[in-house]
């Protein structure tokens, strides 16, 4: 099973050419999904911006992105924009014209935002530990040192002899493909200026990622800057068991601060496993009365107290839950769990 989940990334993540061929990403309602992640990850205050979208004394357009309008949520990552990418990320594998097979261990989602001050464009790069490793002995010794890691792969992998040890082989020489970072850089051109300029950057690691989409831009949380919405379908597994999840992100598209990981939508069972099927639905609303949306995420769906049927009974926890904005760090929190009854 652990070879076949290792075949699933692969696809999952493989894409034509130097990006994952293009989806249509259209703005959507808000769709079922699930149970929250516990917690989200820390980050630091969102930073301030000048009124009015104008850059800074350094070039770089500092504004708030509520002040442009969104352009596209499903651009191309052309040649020059690939190029500053791959200059600001730890490694570099899947953003440039490489030799086969490691090319496409990339999915690339590209944004624009664009108004009378400038442009704004968030490039979303997720890569795998296949990619790390390949940009690591590349780095050390150029593309031959890639081609002789690949063969010493193939020639292990001729000599193992049991599954579980081929996968283990596997990972010890090329790294565990299931294992991704989620990279999202901002890059912005304020009116006039001939190329874009590098603001920041964020990181955020995921596991078993099969795809991954950009939303929507929009301000939901009633700061004047938009959220960059991003949807994540995940897969993990093993032998006996398979779990398989819609994850929605939220990150402020100025700061990128990570704002909240809802998981909205899952779907796991296996041998002597109950089976789940949960789905949460959030809406932004403001419940405390500050001016700023929270999120009401309700849960629907179950799980089966009973391994060996097909039955689905409500989970205790349906209902809905209030993820409440914190200006000061600009997140919003995840409830905290119920205590455990005796």
């Amino acid at each position: 099973m652990r070879r076949v989940w290792m075949f699933a990334v692969w696809v999952g993540l493989g894409c034509s050419g130097e990006n994952e061929p293009a989806e249509p990403a259209p703005v959507e309602a808000v769709a079922p999904e699930a149970a929250p992640v516990p917690e989200v990850a820390p980050a630091a205050a969102p930073e301030t911006a000048p009124e009015g979208g104008a850059p800074d004394d350094t070039g770089v357009l500092v504004s708030a992105t509520g002040a442009l309008e969104v352009e596209s949520t499903s651009a191309p990552l052309d040649d020059a924009l690939a190029a500053l990418v791959a200059a600001r990320l730890p490694y570099r594998t899947g953003l440039e014209r490489e030799p086969e097979p490691d090319r496409h261990r990339a999915i690339v989602r590209v944004a624009t935002l664009a108004g009378d001050s400038g442009r704004v464009t968030l490039v979303v790069v997720a890569l795998d530990g296949w990619a790390a490793k390949f940009a690591a002995t590349r780095a050390a010794g150029g593309d031959d040192a890639v081609r002789a890691l690949l063969a010493r792969h193939e020639r292990a992998m001729e000599g193992c002899e049991t599954e579980w040890a081929c996968d283990d082989l596997s990972e010890s020489i090329l790294g565990d493909p299931s294992q991704v970072n989620v990279h999202v850089l901002r890059f912005s051109q304020p009116a006039g200026a001939a190329t874009p300029t590098f603001d920041r950057a964020s990181e955020t690691h995921t596991s078993g990622l099969q795809r991954i989409r950009i939303r929507h831009l929009q301000d939901l949380d009633d700061d004047g800057r938009r959220e960059l919405a991003l949807r994540l379908d995940t897969m993990d597994g093993g032998a006996d068991w398979m779990d398989t999840r819609h994850r929605q992100w939220f990150l402020d598209a100025d700061s990128l601060v990570m704002q909240a990981q809802v998981v909205r939508a899952e779907d796991s069972g296996g041998h002597q496993m109950p089976d789940t099927e949960i789905q949460r639905r959030v809406q932004p609303r403001d419940v405390d009365g500050d001016g700023h949306r929270d999120l009401v995420v309700h849960t629907s769906g179950g799980a089966s107290d009973d391994p060996n049927t097909y039955e689905i009974d409500p989970v205790d926890a349906s209902g809905d839950a209030t993820w409440r904005y914190d200006p000061a760090t600009d997140v919003w929190l995840s409830p905290a769990p119920p205590a455990a009854s005796d």
